[in-house]
């Protein structure tokens, strides 16, 4: 505050005594440039909480981090908001908690639209007023619920069929291997019959070198 009121000093002195004040007014003009620089975003570039609300478990907690951090999660905060996630935490507050916390405060990445939800979420924790803000607000929400719900479902669909024609690639080629095993086991019985002939036409020859030097 004092190096603000110095500052408004400063500018309501006359322009000749402006040159005197030199090492104050650059002392007293850094402070509102960093105080301005604390709380503009620092990233050109706005981005919005439904550009985030799109994704699902892992990749969600993955374009958290990049979107709201601007870097890839470590093993320990993929596992912490991983199980948030799964256990019925909101994405809205999970990208809550990860803009107020000390590294999102330093980054300064401005999140649109996120505040209004959020606030809405820390509202829905109250007792009896958090169902009374609930109620209204799921009514109001529900056209987007099942719009999302039917985009979940196509999309798990998709996913099914995927998991499906895998499946049946994955049968179709296990298969292959137990012909190619058969296969196999063919040659191998063939190759002991095989050494068996050998060993025994090995064995009548070194018979008849044996009596061939007995009798010599």
């Amino acid at each position: 505050m004092a190096r603000v009121r110095e500052e408004v000093a400063r500018r309501r002195e006359p322009p000749g005594m402006a040159a005197s004040g030199t090492t104050a007014a650059s002392t007293s003009s850094a402070y509102p440039a960093a105080w301005a620089a604390s709380i503009v975003p620092s990233g050109g570039h706005k981005r919005h909480l439904k550009d985030l609300l799109d994704f699902h478990d892992r990749e969600f907690v993955i374009q958290a981090f990049r979107q709201v951090l601007g870097r890839e999660p470590d093993a320990g905060g993929m596992n912490h908001f991983l199980g948030l996630l799964r256990r019925g935490t909101s994405k809205v507050e999970i990208v809550g908690r990860l803009r107020l916390s000390k590294e999102g405060r330093r980054r300064h990445e401005r999140i649109r639209g996120l505040l209004l939800p959020l606030a809405l979420e820390v509202a829905y924790r109250i007792p009896v007023l958090g169902y009374a803000i609930r109620l209204p607000v799921a009514v109001l929400r529900l056209p987007r619920i099942l719009r999302s719900a039917a985009q979940f479902e196509n999309h798990a669909t998709a996913h099914l069929m995927d998991l499906r024609e895998s499946l049946s690639a994955l049968v179709s080629r296990f298969g292959q291997l137990e012909s190619d095993l058969e296969d196999v086991s063919g040659l191998v019985a063939s190759l002991e019959s095989r050494q068996g002939d050998a060993r025994s036409s090995l064995a009548a020859e070194l018979a008849w070198l044996r009596a061939a030097l007995e009798e010599r």
